[in-house]
Parts: C-alpha cells; structure tokens; sequence
C-alpha cells in the first residue's frame, strides 16, 4: 500500500473525540492567522466533511465559521470569525507549545540558525 491510497476522512463519529487538545492539534498543523482571525487549510477534505466538522466544532464549543472554496485550486478552507477567536484562544493555547502561539498572535516567532522560521 502507498502513501496515496491512504485519505482523511471525517466523520460524524468524530464528535465523540472532538476536545480542545484535538482542535489545539489541528491548529498547531494547519491553521494560519488571517489579520485578527483563524484559517485552516483543509485541502484534503471536501465541502461537506469540512461543513460537518465545523459544524461539530460549533456545537460543542460555539465557534463561528465560515467554509468557502479557493479560486485558484478549489479546495475548501475553513475560517473561524473573528468574533470566536477569543474563546479559540482560550480553549487551544493551553494545549499548544510556545512554538505555535505565534498563530493568535502571542510570542514571537521563533527562527532558526539558518534564519528560516521554525
């Protein structure tokens, strides 16, 4: 078996898992701040897998989103509000290293030796 053979999936099943330390994961790896709010690269997934996830995430924790597609690849991404990032900020960083509290805007990035950002 190939590395290509194997897909994400999410699933309703999820929610059962969903928990700040898990979102916390997912941030540390794929999100980005966008001006005072959070993207997250979901290339991988589909509309509906990424609807489904954020609407989990919604109801357990009560963070506003917004899904929209990519006009030069057509991926979907997911961007969590600005309205929603302090109660972000509050259930994640707990669980980030200091590493990645660049991404709500805390700390300072950390560079490397060779001066590319780590």
């Amino acid at each position: 078996m190939d590395r290509y053979s194997i897909m994400k999936v999410i699933r309703p099943e999820l929610e059962l898992y969903l928990n700040p330390r898990l979102l916390a994961y997912f941030i540390g790896c794929d999100g980005q701040r966008s001006n005072q709010s959070m993207r997250i690269a979901s290339d991988n997934f589909t509309i509906e897998e990424c609807e489904l996830l954020c609407e989990m995430i919604h109801r357990q924790f009560g963070i506003k989103y917004h899904v929209w597609v990519t006009k030069d690849t057509g991926a979907p991404r997911i961007h969590f509000l600005k309205e929603s990032m302090p109660l972000l900020r509050e259930l994640v960083m707990p669980h980030l290293t200091p590493s990645m509290w660049h991404k709500f805007g805390v700390g300072r990035r950390i560079v490397s030796p060779r001066g590319s950002r780590v």
